[in-house]
């Protein structure tokens, strides 16, 4: 059986600037709903390249929702479309940002490349071919979504590697 915390892979939210929000939300045929009927399109095929099961995707223009809309299934197994206000397992959040602030700095300190492999840092991480990308996106070599928390905790190591100290101590710096 397909793991529900697993299904749910990823939430948008998305800041329009310019559009004006009483004409986003009574628009047929204009040139306002054609650009969110082609945001829509975008974002829906982009689920399905990196196969995720179901998105949400909104936007807020001063406050006021102007467009929103689910993409495929929030429950795959029985066949339940995602809605816009679907709620989505998003993990240990602190976990996810801290490992993400924390490449950075050492990718901008020149000494960490989002493509260099996994194994370049924690030379026996089990994916000899994982990047530090890879990982970051939830992504396997060949591009397809792969959410795992083991594997995006595969992180760590490389953080403490980087930053030659213990990950709680990294995040403190």
């Amino acid at each position: 059986m397909y793991n529900v915390r697993v299904l749910a892979a990823a939430s948008f939210l998305v800041l329009a600037v310019g559009l004006p929000a009483a004409q986003a939300q009574t628009c047929p045929g204009t040139a306002t709903c054609l650009t969110y009927d082609l945001f829509g399109r975008y974002l829906d095929s982009l689920r399905e390249q990196a196969a995720i099961p179901g998105l949400s995707a909104l936007v807020i223009q001063n406050g006021a929702t102007v467009w929103e809309k689910g993409f495929g299934r929030q429950d795959v197994d029985g066949n339940v479309p995602a809605s816009p206000d679907t709620p989505y397992y998003i993990g240990d959040v602190s976990q996810t940002l801290g490992a993400a602030l924390l490449v950075r700095k050492c990718y901008e300190q020149d000494s960490l490349e989002i493509g260099d492999r996994v194994t370049r840092w924690v030379p026996d991480y089990p994916d000899a071919n994982a990047t530090i990308g890879h990982l970051l996106t939830h992504t396997t070599n060949a591009g397809s979504f792969q959410y795992s928390l083991d594997r995006f905790g595969g992180l760590t190591d490389v953080i403490v590697e980087c930053a030659d100290l213990p990950y709680r101590h990294a995040l403190y710096n």
